[in-house]
């Protein structure tokens, strides 16, 4: 399948918006995602990015030079290790801008090279492994945000054992406290137990929203009407700043700003996080919301 212009700049931004989310993230996360990596630094794995988006852009002009053009890929040790040599010795904030100048020299040969050049085999090869491949190798995960409910059987227990499931696709960094609220939508049914989390996954919505619907199920859901009584209900809050809207999934959840019991629990782990549509913070949602009912649960 051919790469268009559209996808390799799109991925080409979100390249840059990696490195802005990264420096966002507290210590703990980044040393987590290093480690997994397998690099040291933020910027020796820019580096290798960089080292490898310099040769796609020789190809690249190659192919507008010359629609014959042969090239020869380096051996991937060799190259490897010549990358980690340039990377030593550099502090981050200069690997950062060399990362950043080819990435902007990178968009720029995408935005001028002509259709032809770009649908040139060599050409597609290489801008498919250096920014989309790539991209999927070392994108952060995202940082999502997760309601739980629970209003039958052992009510605690079931929040545990929901989140305790989550792992290891959903690696779950903070847990609010646990709230007991009123019901919402029908009123003749037992209180909830709610909690929150927040966590990070390397699933796409559609992924983690599917995970969710299985743990739902590993844990006893059982179905019931609209706003009924239910072993464990759990909703996808945030999923980063994304806006999202398909026959299956809306992120930010449709409703989250008019449900206390919701925003109650998610005050506790992200006060200041920004919902994307409304531009206002979980900390703003919750003003004026009624929050009769619900009290702090003492476990």
């Amino acid at each position: 399948m051919t790469v268009d212009r559209s996808t390799l700049l799109d991925c080409l931004a979100d390249w840059g918006r990696t490195v802005e989310k990264f420096h966002r993230l507290p210590a703990d996360r980044q040393a987590a995602f290093l480690l997994r990596q397998g690099y040291p630094r933020f910027g020796d794995l820019l580096a290798h990015v960089t080292g490898w988006w310099q040769e796609g852009i020789h190809v690249v002009e190659g192919a507008r030079a010359d629609a014959h053009f042969v090239y020869a890929e380096p051996d991937t040790d060799a190259f490897n290790a010549r990358v980690v040599k340039h990377a030593q010795g550099q502090n981050e904030a200069a690997l950062e801008a060399q990362f950043e100048a080819m990435r902007v020299r990178m968009a720029h040969l995408v935005e001028e090279s002509p259709a032809e050049v770009l649908a040139h085999p060599l050409a597609q090869a290489w801008l498919s492994a250096d920014i989309l491949e790539h991209y999927e190798e070392h994108r952060l995960p995202a940082t999502v945000f997760l309601a739980l409910g629970s209003n039958l059987g052992d009510r605690l227990a079931n929040l545990h054992t929901a989140v305790d499931a989550l792992a290891p696709e959903v690696r779950v960094w903070a847990k609010s406290r646990v709230y007991e609220t009123p019901p919402w939508g029908y009123a003749d049914q037992p209180a909830f137990l709610n909690m929150a989390v927040q966590a990070e996954t390397d699933l796409t919505p559609e992924a983690l929203l599917r995970r969710l619907k299985q743990i739902e199920v590993e844990v006893g859901r059982q179905p019931s009407f609209r706003y009924g009584p239910r072993q464990i209900d759990l909703d996808i809050l945030f999923y980063d700043d994304l806006v999202l809207e398909s026959d299956v999934l809306t992120v930010p959840h449709p409703r989250l700003h008019e449900r206390a019991f919701v925003l109650v629990p998610l005050l506790d782990l992200a006060p200041e996080w920004m919902h994307p549509v409304l531009g206002k913070s979980v900390a703003s949602l919750l003003t004026g919301q009624d929050q009769s009912g619900i009290h702090l649960y003492m476990e």
